[in-house]
């Protein structure tokens, strides 16, 4: 097996603030009843998580066999993130790549004034790259 490594960014969605205290948590993609929690991490001042490193498949792993039936060269997982002053984003399907920093920028929507404490979501598909 190899490794690759997430970080994640948290900003604001329109000022591009950096949000800080946000909690993130990956997991392994799943039915709701069976994901599997990879990590828990806070943002720092930067809104940026410590990396997480992740077991990926062995990119020559999937160049075989040659009719592109192989296991993908990537590992999928789900990121939630959550902030008591802004809506909860989920993204899903976050590809991460053997030797690859991944990068994945979450932007956060302040809650109105009425709703502090409640938590609306805001929910991402991410489609596969086309290899």
């Amino acid at each position: 097996m190899a490794s690759g490594t997430v970080i994640t960014q948290t900003r604001t969605s329109n000022a591009s603030l950096p949000v800080e205290n946000a909690t993130v948590a990956y997991f392994e993609p799943g039915n709701m009843e069976k994901m599997r929690l990879l990590a828990l991490q806070k943002s720092d001042s930067s809104g940026k998580t410590p990396p997480l490193v992740l077991e990926t498949p062995d990119p020559a792993a999937s160049r075989q066999p040659e009719d592109g039936s192989g296991p993908p060269p990537f590992r999928l997982v789900n990121i939630v993130a959550d902030h008591p002053d802004y809506e909860r984003v989920s993204i899903d399907n976050v590809q991460v790549f053997a030797g690859v920093v991944t990068l994945q920028n979450i932007n956060f929507v302040p809650l109105p004034a009425p709703m502090m404490g409640a938590s609306p979501e805001e929910f991402i598909d991410t489609p596969a790259q086309n290899l």
